[in-house]
């Protein structure tokens, strides 16, 4: 099951950040658990309203969804060296569970 769910934080008709999330049936192999994952795909703040709480705002209303969905988890990815995010979702709870690599193709 993937299911994209989100949200828009608007201001007179401005969109000032916006957060988009997947609906995920966990997990990946099979010797474990069966649980449902709500992925934030992206979450976006408008850089003139940083520091005004639409971030954590959006945050909120992921975690009532997840909620109300019944997930087990939010879970989402973070560029590495995107230090503002990373500094962004500690303060919400989060910690650092998983690291991926990559190879770009030659």
């Amino acid at each position: 099951l993937s299911r994209g769910l989100g949200d828009v934080y608007k201001s007179q008709d401005v969109c000032l950040g916006y957060a988009f999330c997947q609906l995920k049936q966990q997990p990946f192999s099979n010797n474990m658990v069966l649980f449902t994952s709500l992925f934030i795909d992206d979450l976006c703040v408008d850089a003139k309203t940083r520091g005004q709480h639409v971030g954590e705002s959006l945050f909120e209303y992921v975690k009532g969804e997840a909620k109300r969905l019944g997930c087990y988890e939010v879970t989402l990815n973070v560029w590495a060296g995107n230090t503002s995010a990373e500094k962004f979702y500690e303060k919400m709870g989060f910690i650092d569970g998983v690291r991926g690599f990559r190879k770009v193709k030659e």
